[in-house]
């Protein structure tokens, strides 16, 4: 399974959303419209550009984490040797070690939802437009993790030691990384993304007809939900997996 497959099942499971790939490493939108390829979205372009306009709110989220079985944590000492009296801070590290290659290390503190406020105006529009497809899929809900961090092994016995000020270690053990942490040594480490701040998982919807109405679906959900509302949010389950589009 590839790192991107293993991020997008882990997001599935905790978030049931998509995955935003690369996490943190990407300008993903509301309103983004694309389609599922190799497993994550794909951005094609904004419905801004088609004459869409829409609302949107946030809200604050619950601070997120994942780590792959057999990923450890280890403080590393303070360096005894700085001059404390020379009023600098004292400096202490974090050793993060992978058991197994493709392994995922995902945490931040604080994490903003943002959404679109009403979607049925912006599917109606969508459905009548001349360039609209039917298996484009558009960004409705975005998470946002702020001050994260993201890193995967590459092969096996992966270890990276980030050190700071002992207060940006301990911020780092908490999910708010500072990117004046600065890495010291790295072995068969793949990704680090350390302090950075960007979407990590995406709320997708489609464009359906039924009854000359828009249906919004994701991973091609069923009918039409009870009470007549002509759309259903997407809510996958950790198993279900997200067909290509193309």
């Amino acid at each position: 399974m590839s790192l991107a497959s293993s991020a997008a099942r882990v997001i599935r499971q905790q978030l049931r959303a998509h995955v935003a790939w690369l996490p943190l490493a990407n300008n993903f939108e509301l309103g983004d419209f694309g389609v599922v390829s190799g497993g994550v979205f794909t951005r094609l372009g904004n419905v801004r550009s088609l004459g869409v306009r829409f609302k949107t709110r946030s809200t604050a989220g619950a601070p997120f984490e994942f780590r792959s079985g057999g990923t450890t944590e280890v403080t590393l000492d303070a360096d005894a040797k700085l001059d404390i009296a020379a009023g600098l801070d004292a400096s202490a590290g974090l050793r993060i070690a992978f058991a197994s290659a493709e392994s995922l290390f995902l945490r931040a503190a604080e994490i903003v939802i943002s959404e679109i406020d009403e979607l049925l105006p912006v599917a109606a529009v969508l459905r009548n437009h001349s360039q609209w497809r039917l298996r484009y899929r558009v960004v409705h809900k975005v998470w946002t993790g702020h001050d994260a961090i993201f890193i995967t092994s590459a092969e096996s016995d992966a270890v990276i030691d980030l050190r700071g000020s002992l207060e940006a270690i301990q911020g780092l053990r908490q999910g708010r990384a500072n990117l004046d942490l600065q890495v010291h040594n790295k072995t068969n480490v793949g990704l680090d993304l350390i302090g950075h701040t960007g979407p990590i998982a995406l709320g997708l919807f489609r464009v359906r007809l039924v009854g000359g109405d828009p249906e919004l679906l994701d991973f091609s959900v069923g009918a039409v939900p009870s009470g007549g509302v002509p759309y259903e949010l997407d809510q996958p389950g950790e198993h279900d997996e997200p067909v290509d589009d193309l």
